[in-house]
């Protein structure tokens, strides 16, 4: 059996996930970290591999350096915190578990007993208490086996919840931009939006408002937007979006209460609505619009590969030059 290059590029690490569409597939994928090969810094990695045909599917290595100057090879497990591989259309599905605890805090804290890493989304619903967020989709982050904080939701106010399901969800959606949900928007003259989830929005990118009415910002309902920067919580991505946006008499975000908000319509939300580039004709460049993030990127009907940031994901930090590559048997 021989194997062959079928695909290969290079990107700069952003600090967020990336995603890959291989339209061959892959049987065997790998990702060199040109800018940490270089420090050779202790317990940070620099080349990962994943292989279809570990058990289960997905199984992954990473090689680090050490404070010897030795190089060392670790596993990453399947989907954990190095590559999800989706084979067709559909996205990864993992199984519901259950939680004790929501926390009204700023973040939520979610008390429960899981195996999920940081940056990783999940779904939350059959909430006993704090109805408002039941079937809302969040990134994770300082996650402990026993516990995840919501980073993108303050639920200080909220009814905590004593029961909760959770899914862990695949990174990406079929659509990328993806539509993202609201979890407050400030007052202000470039209005800040904060999400319940990490997105890939870049700045130049429009987006729409949807739902804003329902809590308590009518002004912006059906809104148009360009973001002109992006922020994070943490260093797992972003949650923050600055607007051209006026807000500052939009009205004040408001949730409504556990009680009431069944007979809410669903979530506000933001959905793309294009880009805007901008061109210097004394330095002849080009900004504000990322090709790489253009909308709409396809609803990957080939398969996708999505790597995991980070010192020790395969899509790197900050700055980092990633070169990737992805193989088929023959």
């Amino acid at each position: 059996m021989s194997i062959s290059l079928i695909q290969g590029d290079s990107f700069i690490s952003t600090g967020a996930g990336q995603y890959i569409p291989v339209s061959g597939g892959a049987d065997y994928f790998k990702t060199f970290n040109l800018t940490q090969s270089a420090l050779a810094a202790n317990g940070v990695g620099f080349e990962y591999e994943w292989y279809a045909d570990q058990t289960p599917l997905g199984g992954a290595v990473q090689w680090l350096y050490q404070a010897t100057g030795a190089v060392t090879t670790s596993a990453i497990p399947a989907n954990g915190n190095g590559f999800v591989y989706s084979a067709g259309p559909g996205l990864p599905l993992y199984p519901v578990q259950s939680g004790t605890v929501i926390s009204a805090a700023g973040p939520a804290v979610a008390l429960a007993s899981n195996s999920l890493s940081n940056g990783d989304r999940v779904r939350l619903t059959a909430m006993t208490g704090m109805v408002q967020i039941a079937g809302i989709v969040a990134s994770v982050s300082s996650v402990s086996g026993s516990s995840f904080t919501l980073a993108g939701l303050n639920s200080t106010g909220f009814t905590p919840s004593t029961t909760f399901n959770f899914q862990k969800i695949s990174p990406f959606e079929l659509v990328l931009p993806e539509y993202a949900i609201i979890t407050i928007i400030s007052n202000a003259l470039n209005g800040v939006i904060t999400l319940s989830s990490i997105t890939n929005y870049q700045p130049g990118m429009k987006i729409r408002l949807n739902n804003t009415t329902n809590y308590g910002m009518a002004a912006i309902e059906g809104a148009e937007a360009t973001i002109l920067a992006v922020g994070s919580f943490t260093t797992y991505g972003t949650y923050t979006l600055t607007t051209d946006l006026n807000t500052s008499g939009a009205g004040t975000w408001t949730w409504p209460s556990s009680a009431s908000s069944v007979s809410f319509p669903r979530f506000a939300t933001i959905a793309p609505d294009g880009q805007k580039a901008y061109y210097d004709v004394y330095t002849n460049t080009q900004y504000g619009y990322n090709f790489q993030q253009a909308p709409f990127q396809s609803a990957f009907p080939s398969p996708t590969m999505y790597l995991y940031p980070g010192a020790n994901g395969p899509a790197g930090q900050i700055g980092d030059v990633i070169e990737w590559q992805a193989f088929r048997y023959e």
